[in-house]
């Protein structure tokens, strides 16, 4: 099979698709600034934690206040944007503490194992895809082209584009998705914690229509 790409489409593989500068820097910084003394406070009862792929260590990684890991607003919002980054449309790989992240797809794009990692007793999962759909995904050209250019040319990870290439992050989801239901069919009071921390999935019904990537209808 023969693909045909148009140029001007190869000219702009290096520059961001999605500026992630414009949410996390100009919005949640400038034009409308969390208030981050606030935050701070409420992570005493409601800690917030970012989960990401570290490209290194191979695995995904977790980032929280307990560790340190945000304790000013530049912070905060670098570890966002690493949890963010998806890799060939989103900018340059971000560094955490020194390690190379990405979106958290790659190792864990359900983050349940590690929020029952942290200390959770109950987990509550939203899914945007819908029930008995195909998750396993078959890369098309261009995306196969833009991930081996961000991964091998540009940043040298051989191992972590292999993985994309074979599609082990859409297996992972998949396996995700069968466990996670399955979860869901246990039969426990809320309070009984004998069988391990409870896990609950909410997904659109088999047939309806997913949830956009860039959804705004509430």
């Amino acid at each position: 099979m023969f693909y045909s790409v148009n140029s001007q489409i190869l000219s702009q593989l290096g520059k961001p698709v999605l500026d992630l500068g414009y949410l996390l820097t100009r919005v949640a910084m400038n034009e409308q600034p969390l208030d981050f003394s606030k935050f701070k406070e409420r992570q005493q009862d409601q800690p917030l934690h970012i989960v990401a792929s570290a490209l290194e260590k191979n695995e995904a990684i977790t980032f929280c206040n307990d560790k340190k890991d945000f304790s000013t607003m530049q912070e905060l919002t670098d570890c966002m944007w690493a949890s963010m980054l998806l890799p060939g449309i989103a900018g340059p790989i971000k560094e955490i503490h020194g390690e190379p992240c990405i979106d958290a797809l790659l190792f864990e794009p359900l983050p349940y194992v590690s929020a029952i990692k942290d200390g959770n007793s109950h987990v509550l999962i939203l899914r945007t895809r819908a029930d008995g759909k195909d998750v396993s995904g078959v890369p098309s050209y261009i995306s196969s082209m833009i991930a081996k250019r961000f991964f091998v040319r540009k940043h040298k990870f051989k191992k972590i584009y292999s993985r994309m290439k074979h599609q082990l992050h859409k297996r992972e989801y998949a396996r995700a998705c069968i466990e996670t239901n399955t979860l869901n069919d246990e039969r426990r009071e809320f309070y009984d914690m004998e069988g391990g921390p409870q896990v609950m999935t909410i997904a659109m019904r088999e047939g309806q229509k997913d949830v956009d990537r860039l959804e705004r209808d509430r």
